[in-house]
């Protein structure tokens, strides 16, 4: 669901995205440190109260958008690559 399709207001998946992490962390052998999300997605969030919260902030996540995603897909990586 989303704002921005007019079928309501997204919320962050805490757990989803906690899985997530410890998966990734398994796998590359460290945590990831950037959440990368669609920009309708943060628009969601931020409505829905979440900007208070900062649950990305408190996996040690930074949170930035990503245009090659649509709503719902998330990216996790070590950092942002400089162009």
């Amino acid at each position: 669901m989303s704002l921005c399709d007019n079928k309501g207001v997204a919320v962050f998946p805490s757990e989803f995205i906690k899985q997530c992490v410890n998966t990734y962390a398994s796998e590359h052998g460290k945590p990831p440190k950037v959440l990368v999300v669609s920009k309708e997605d943060l628009i969601d969030w931020v409505l829905s109260s979440w900007a208070g919260n900062r649950p990305a902030t408190v996996l040690g996540l930074t949170l930035i958008t990503g245009d090659y995603l649509r709503p719902g897909e998330i990216d996790l990586a070590q950092g942002i690559a400089e162009s």
